[in-house]
């Protein structure tokens, strides 16, 4: 794939199903991006601080503090993800799907999605116990843990799991995420931009998120009447 959303770092695109590591992927520690003329952010020096840059943001921009606390939430966790992948040396083992795809596209105008969709591209059946094996490491100054009870949902061949998410050991959130198991086709991929936590908000990030392409006939059958185009999907780690 040669497309991205940011002109100046162009992107590798391929069947995500052929096992080969893409070049635009995640490495396994977060580390800063500063943006040009924002060189040094402000890094928080606890969750509260961190909760200040966030209301400050929030209000600055007209959102919903929840959402941008979900965003970065989000954000962590497909770092996260990533970098299991890579530890692995299996190649891609999650895209992002879903609303949160259409909001790193469309950034505040998307409406606001609820959970996290994901695509689990590997060959385990144990939803349950993948999750916990990806999410067993930190991710900088995030971590996650499995809470509340699993839901198979087999009809759609997807498991939902709750993850609780702490910043240097405070309870930041709870990240509802629905893992599909597989396509029938090659999943193709690409890299957009993922929202830049450290220019906004000081703390490491990723640079970009892997988002899963599908047209409007592989619609997502627990939303029918979210019919999208290939441009339009939504769901994505980052790299």
């Amino acid at each position: 794939m040669t497309r991205t959303n940011d002109d100046s770092e162009p992107t590798d695109r391929r069947q995500a199903s052929d096992g080969t590591a893409d070049s635009g992927a995640t490495s396994s520690t977060p580390s800063p991006s500063p943006s040009p003329g924002n060189d040094s952010p402000t890094v928080p020096r606890s969750a509260g601080q961190l909760e200040r840059a966030v209301r400050k943001f929030s209000r600055t921009r007209g959102l919903a503090e929840r959402r941008v606390r979900d965003w970065i939430s989000y954000m962590a966790l497909g770092g996260r993800l990533e970098a299991a992948s890579h530890a692995r040396g299996e190649g891609p083992l999650f895209t992002f799907k879903g609303g949160v795809v259409m909001e790193l596209r469309r950034r505040g105008a998307a409406r606001a999605t609820q959970d996290l969709d994901l695509t689990y591209l590997g060959a385990e059946t144990d939803i349950v116990l993948v999750m916990q094996d990806a999410v067993a490491e930190p991710y900088g100054r995030f971590s996650f843990r499995l809470s509340g009870t699993p839901r198979e949902m087999a009809n759609v061949n997807t498991t939902r799991v709750e993850l609780a998410v702490r910043f240097d050991g405070t309870r930041w959130g709870t990240v509802v995420v629905d893992v599909s198991r597989g396509e029938s086709h090659a999943v193709e991929v690409e890299f957009v931009p993922a929202f830049d936590l450290w220019r906004d908000f000081g703390v490491a990030g990723p640079k970009h998120s892997r988002v899963c392409l599908r047209g409007p006939e592989q619609q997502d059958p627990r939303h029918p009447s979210e019919g999208h185009g290939p441009r339009d999907i939504v769901r994505s780690p980052t790299a």
